[in-house]
This record gives structure tokens, sequence and C-alpha cells, in this order.
């Protein structure tokens, strides 16, 4: 417990001087025009539940978190949040902040953990390392777990709302007027993506813009294969409708082989439980009574 408490003690030590030395170094442009996006997602998240409980030990903590986190990784994070349809709701800072609360909350919970069953001071060290790792990636994997949720539906939805578009675009409807359908039939992410696409239509985009914008904002194959395909029909003068039959047709072939290949995977999948978990119980039940009957017989 006493190597616990100096960890945690060295951590927030470290956390609060290297903030206040940021406070007090001059930035350069890069470092501007980040914290200048993270002052836009501040503004639009004035009332959010984040902002009026972090307050200013959450700025210093997600402050010190973003200097230590490499450039690759800020770029990681921002696609996550766009993968997640978290843009105007989640900012960048938010996670940080949580990074820094799951560094304490992980080496606070291992460490104390392994103080309380009394492992050894080399066990203990490691335990509360792990938890300082594991509090530190669990908002990106749970934002990453998000994001790959999202993207699925939007595969899965994708072919229903093609057929229902072509429908509606062969009974002599507009594109657009025809997503407006879309939209109120199908809710979930892929009516939100579809709404958003309307809305930017609306304020003055083109359509060819609107929709190079819905493939920058998702990363789904099948989605952007039909955009692609919108995008060549309104060039070279093709009909909507058979481009949207022709896409229906070909998502739901894929599908259908992406559902064989997950079949295929399966037994793989199932080896490992089988030989860790199943066998070694069924040995127990079969060879236990027979052990115990060889065993009284041998005894004298």
């Amino acid at each position: 417990m006493p190597l616990l408490a100096a960890l945690i003690a060295i951590a927030g030590l470290a956390l609060l001087s290297a903030g206040l030395l940021r406070t007090a170094t001059p930035q350069g442009q890069d470092e501007a025009g980040e914290a200048q996006e993270l002052d836009t997602f501040r503004a639009k998240l004035d009332d959010s539940f984040g902002t009026r409980v972090l307050g200013a030990g959450g700025g210093v903590a997600e402050s010190v978190i973003r200097r230590l986190t490499p450039s690759t990784w800020h770029a990681n994070l921002l696609v996550k949040i766009r993968l997640a349809g978290l843009e105007t709701t989640l900012a960048p800072g938010i996670v940080y902040t949580g990074k820094a609360i799951g560094l304490v909350a992980g080496a606070a919970l291992f460490g104390g953990a392994g103080a309380a069953a009394s492992v050894p001071r080399g066990l203990e060290a490691f335990l509360v390392v792990f938890g300082l790792v594991a509090g530190f990636m669990a908002p990106d994997i749970v934002l990453g777990q998000r994001a790959d949720q999202r993207q699925n539906a939007l595969r899965r939805t994708l072919p229903e709302a093609l057929d229902l578009m072509a429908i509606t675009v062969q009974a002599g409807v507009g594109l657009e007027q025809a997503v407006a359908v879309v939209t109120e039939r199908l809710k979930g992410p892929l009516g939100e993506e579809f709404n958003r696409f309307l809305n930017e239509v609306q304020l003055g985009f083109s359509r060819r813009e609107a929709l190079q914008n819905l493939r920058e904002r998702n990363d789904c194959p099948e989605l952007s294969t039909f955009i692609l395909s919108m995008l060549q029909a309104d060039a070279l003068g093709i009909a909507v409708g058979e481009v949207l039959k022709t896409q229906a047709t070909e998502i739901r072939a894929k599908r259908r082989q992406r559902a064989r290949e997950r079949a295929a995977k399966a037994p793989v999948r199932l080896l490992f439980p089988l030989i860790f978990g199943i066998l070694p119980a069924l040995f127990v039940v079969i060879l236990g009574p027979a052990g115990l009957t060889i065993s009284k017989a041998f005894r004298f």
C-alpha cells in the first residue's frame, strides 16, 4: 500500500507540474490551432455534463495528457470521434480528461486489490502499471467500439435504404426527396447521416459536395461504393433508379459473402474454448469417479 500511495503522489505531482509548465510556455502555431479546435468544441459543450463536472482540474489534466499524446494518436482520436458520430457532442478534451482520471483510478483499483490480497511487492508494482495502462486506454477502447458498432449499423441498413430509395425514385421523385423518405422510415445512424446530407444540401452545398462529405465522415466500404456510383451516374447522366437497384443487389451479395466467411471461421474460434474450457470439465466429470475408485482399490 505505501508503494501505491507513493506512485499516485508522484503521478499527481507530475500532472500538476506539467500543467503549470504548459500554461507558462508560449504556444506555437500548431498548438494554437489545436487550442482553437478544442475551444470550438468547448463552445458547443458549455451546458454539457463534462464541462460542468470536470472544471479547472479537468482542464489541467486534459492539457497534460494532450501534451504527452503523440500527434498520430490525436489524429486517430479525431477519426474515432467522427466515425462514432460524436463530432458535435464529444470534445477531444473530455477524452483526454477521462484518460487522466483513468490513470489514477486504474492504479488505485489494481494497486489496492494487490495490497488487499497481500501480494509480493513485484506483483503489486506490476498491477499498478497494468492499472495505469488499462485506465489510459479504456476511453480509446470504448470509443473504438462505439465507432465499430455505428459503422456496422450503417452496413446492415444500407440495402433496405437503397431499395426504398430506388422505389421512390422510379415513382418519379428526385434523389433528395427519396433520401427524405428514407430518413422518415429508417432510424439510426444511416438515417442521421442522410438527414445531415439533406441539411447540407439545404444550406447551399451541391449534391456532389454533400455526397463527398458523407463519404468522408464514415468508413463503410459499401457506403463509399454507393456514393462513388452516384457521383459517376450524376456526371454521366445515368438513371439513378437503376444505379440504386444495382447497388442494393451488390451490397446484399457482399453481406451474404461476409456471413459465409464468419460461419466458416466459427469452428476455428470454437476450438480454443473447447480445448481449454469444455474438455477439461468433461475429463473431470468422466475420469473423476474412475480415479476415486482406482485410488480406493489400491488402498490397503
